[in-house]
């Protein structure tokens, strides 16, 4: 969208504006801050990225606990989302000891909402990324994609739990954004992905085990016990992924995405000497 349009869209939904600037250009979205006070959300492709419905509703049940900012606005024929701009705030650089008890708060209450909307079928989404890689890229693993793990219950996860969509100010008060991927998907799948998509330190994966499964013991031994699994069941999808995504678009970006799930899928499968 160009301003002109961009005005045009507001004053259709009678929002005033007079200053629009282009934020930033991002691997899936262009992003247009409105007189700081709104931020605007355009996709580039709709094959991949869908701006839908269900994720609206999240993002306004997660703003009633002021953990993400207000929804106002969505047009999922064209891909565009409106909502609240926040200033002062910025994406985390690193996650410290102040902010992991409000991480850990916000990831809870997503977990645990209950609306509806669409569950994944690992194997046969697995598949739809995998189909459009040439047979010598693809990567089967029966014994990840057939894992138990994948029949845990299913929970709304975000999909996307990347410190870009995590944004903090100066006092280490956390909000999460971008939505569009939200889908109920196995019980800590999301966990897993915060855990092992940003690079973190050991003492602060650690520290966000700890505080998500407190006083549950159970459970976190549970997780502790497969975690590595859950990670490589992750890398097998998220590599596809950002294979078929490369292939579509060129960008570089997602190329490195799946170089890096590669390796990491590919150093737990020597590990548990798997044949792929």
């Amino acid at each position: 969208m160009d301003k002109q349009q961009i005005r045009e869209l507001l004053d259709k939904i009678g929002i005033p504006c007079n200053i629009i600037y282009n934020s930033n250009k991002g691997i899936s979205n262009n992003n247009y801050i409105i007189d700081n006070r709104y931020i605007l959300k355009e996709s580039y492709d709709l094959h991949f990225e869908v701006i839908n419905n269900f994720s609206f509703k999240i993002q306004e049940e997660m703003n009633k606990f002021n953990f993400s900012p207000k929804p106002i606005y969505i047009d999922t024929e064209r891909g565009i989302f409106l909502s609240e701009y926040i200033p002062f705030y910025k994406p985390v650089e690193d996650i410290t000891y102040l902010n992991i008890e409000k991480l850990v708060k916000i990831l809870r209450k997503l977990h645990s909402l209950k609306i509806e909307g669409p569950h994944l079928d690992y194997e046969k989404s697995l598949d739809f990324y995998r189909l459009i890689l040439p047979v010598k890229d693809r990567i089967y693993v029966e014994h990840l994609e057939k894992s138990p793990l994948l029949s845990k219950e299913q929970e709304i996860s975000h999909f996307d739990l990347i410190t870009d969509n995590l944004l903090v100010d100066r006092n280490s008060d956390l909000k999460l954004i971008d939505y569009e991927f939200c889908i109920y998907a196995p019980k800590y799948f999301d966990l897993t992905s915060l855990l092992f998509e940003n690079n973190f330190p050991e003492f602060i994966i650690d520290s966000i085990i700890n505080a998500y499964f407190k006083e549950d013991e159970e459970n976190k031994k549970f997780y502790l016990d497969n975690k590595d699994e859950y990670r490589a069941i992750a890398d097998l999808y998220w590599y596809h992924w950002a294979k078929a995504r490369y292939l579509t678009s060129k960008k570089e970006s997602f190329l490195n995405i799946s170089i890096d799930k590669k390796n990491t899928l590919f150093t737990y499968l020597r590990k548990k000497n798997q044949n792929i």
